[in-house]
């Protein structure tokens, strides 16, 4: 039999949901940390930790002072500071940890990628990509940074998002659509063609919530510039649900 234990997932994704949901199904104490992630996030199985966490002192408080047994990073590929900030709490605490990411996408038959670091380098290498009358940029990286997009004037941009954006850059055709994935293909078809888009600009994410925009483009033969993933945090880590479980037992 497992010994229950009290873990604190740093979540905001679906593998974070998915692993809350296991591990109390296995009789585990789970606490979730949704600090960073969206307004309204869905609730995961367990007890929620809300607001900011305080940086790393904040963590190591909350570690300590709560006895944490493991600490699961699953937050998204992206969030290098809270990312960050676990490895050092963890160490501060004495607290075990691992971190759950799910596969980069991969560049397949009929992909059209370029490799970007940011969203400024990808404003930079569009022109290679496609030109400002084949139709719309799906930029398709959340609602932070837009402002760079007043450095390419000449193109039309459709940017979908789950947060509103308080502040668009002036002078730049921006389309702004609220909505919150996971997408499937029939739905990703339908705005391409809605929204005539000649390229897209995506965080290589992973995973299949938001694989779909990837499928589409490769399909319409459509580039992709792609912002590369962050290094991965030291230490040990995951790609399934199932393993951080059985790290667990």
């Amino acid at each position: 039999m497992v010994e229950p234990l009290k873990l604190l997932i740093l979540g905001g994704t679906a593998e974070a949901a998915a692993l809350a949901e296991a591990a109390t199904a296995a009789g585990h104490e789970v606490w979730t940390s949704l600090a960073g992630a969206t307004r309204t996030p869905r609730r995961p199985a367990g007890r929620l930790v809300s607001g900011p966490l305080g940086g790393i002192d904040g963590l190591t408080r909350l570690l300590t002072g709560e006895g944490f047994d493991r600490l699961v990073d699953a937050t998204h590929p992206f969030a290098e500071t809270i990312s960050a900030n676990a490895v050092e709490a963890a160490l501060r605490a004495g607290v075990p940890r691992i971190t759950l990411r799910r596969p980069p996408w991969t560049a397949g038959i009929g992909d059209r990628w370029y490799g970007v670091a940011d969203l400024a380098e990808a404003l930079e290498t569009l022109p290679r990509a496609a030109a400002p009358e084949d139709g719309r940029v799906f930029v398709a990286t959340g609602r932070r940074g837009l402002n760079l997009l007043a450095a390419r004037p000449e193109y039309s941009f459709v940017v979908r998002t789950i947060e509103p954006v308080a502040v668009l850059p002036p002078g730049v055709d921006v389309t702004l659509i609220r909505d919150r994935g996971p997408f499937d293909l029939a739905a990703e078809r339908g705005f391409f063609t809605e929204h005539a888009v000649s390229a897209v600009i995506a965080k290589n994410a992973g995973g299949t919530g938001a694989e779909a925009k990837i499928q589409v483009a490769r399909e319409c033969r459509i580039a992709v510039l792609m912002i590369d993933r962050p290094p991965s945090p030291p230490g040990l880590w995951a790609s399934r649900v199932d393993e951080v479980v059985d790290w667990l037992a």
